[in-house]
């Protein structure tokens, strides 16, 4: 039977990137176990889910702070102590990042919407 305690530490484990014998120690579940939790289809979707929640809340909290960076940048760029190239780089290093970021957020959206609506197809069949 499974414990939806154990769903939810075995959740943030694979969140975390932690390895199996981590995870082990963390729950205290063999490794046999885990990799059933891991090879279920709702915790595998409960997964994907929640990294997509993690994933969009990043790039929240980045958009949130493109003004302060845009002036970070702009101080950057007219810091004459600051050799040209390094101000290019910087800035060109945060809005490759941000564009990166961005269109992830998007693909992953765009993903779940299309996994919810192909299960939501085999549901109504």
């Amino acid at each position: 039977m499974r414990s939806r305690k154990y769903d939810e530490v075995l959740l943030q484990c694979c969140l975390d990137g932690q390895t199996v014998a981590q995870t082990m120690k963390a729950t205290g579940l063999s490794k046999k176990t885990i990799c059933e939790y891991r090879a279920d289809r709702d915790f595998q979707n409960e997964l994907a889910r929640r990294r997509v929640a993690a994933v969009q809340a990043a790039v929240s909290k980045m958009s949130m702070s493109l003004s302060e960076i845009v002036e970070v940048v702009i101080a950057i760029a007219k810091d004459d102590k600051i050799s040209a190239q390094i101000r290019l780089n910087a800035a060109q290093i945060l809005l490759s990042q941000c564009r990166n970021w961005t269109e992830t957020a998007d693909i992953l959206t765009r993903l779940e919407a299309i996994e919810t609506a192909i299960n939501g197809e085999k549901v109504s069949s």
